[in-house]
């Protein structure tokens, strides 16, 4: 199993059983053809495992509707047992929300401020 794999609007690794997953800074909006991409990459890089994992969205602002919808599909959330997503201001706090309500995803998912509070939250997701 890699460790680590990067495309042209992501970087994932696996670091003391996470799966952290950082938006590359050029990344302002994710579309549907991306979010397949992005997923595509995380599962290859995940294997058969079940983890939990923390996104940086970085400037990553806006996900069009169709992208949120997949986003919060079985397809895309399988693998992951719980996502921790780090939000620094309040666009990102409000797409995460919105992600949230809207798509309603099966899986858990907090937004958090902290990276160790976030942490702190997937050591119970991990198996």
């Amino acid at each position: 199993m890699r460790t680590q794999i990067e495309n042209e609007y992501v970087k994932f690794w696996i670091e003391e059983g996470v799966i952290y997953n950082t938006y590359k800074s050029h990344v302002t909006e994710i579309t549907l053809p991306m979010a397949k991409q992005i997923v595509a990459d995380r599962v290859k890089l995940s294997g058969d495992g079940l983890w939990p994992g923390i996104i940086d969205p970085s400037k990553t602002v806006k996900m069009d509707s169709a992208a949120r919808k997949y986003m919060a599909s079985d397809e895309a959330t399988g693998g992951l047992s719980a996502v921790a997503i780090l939000v620094d201001n309040f666009i990102t706090r409000m797409t995460g929300n919105l992600y949230l309500k809207i798509g309603r995803p099966r899986i858990p998912i907090q937004l958090f401020t902290s990276r160790t509070k976030a942490l702190d939250w997937l050591e119970n997701y991990k198996h």
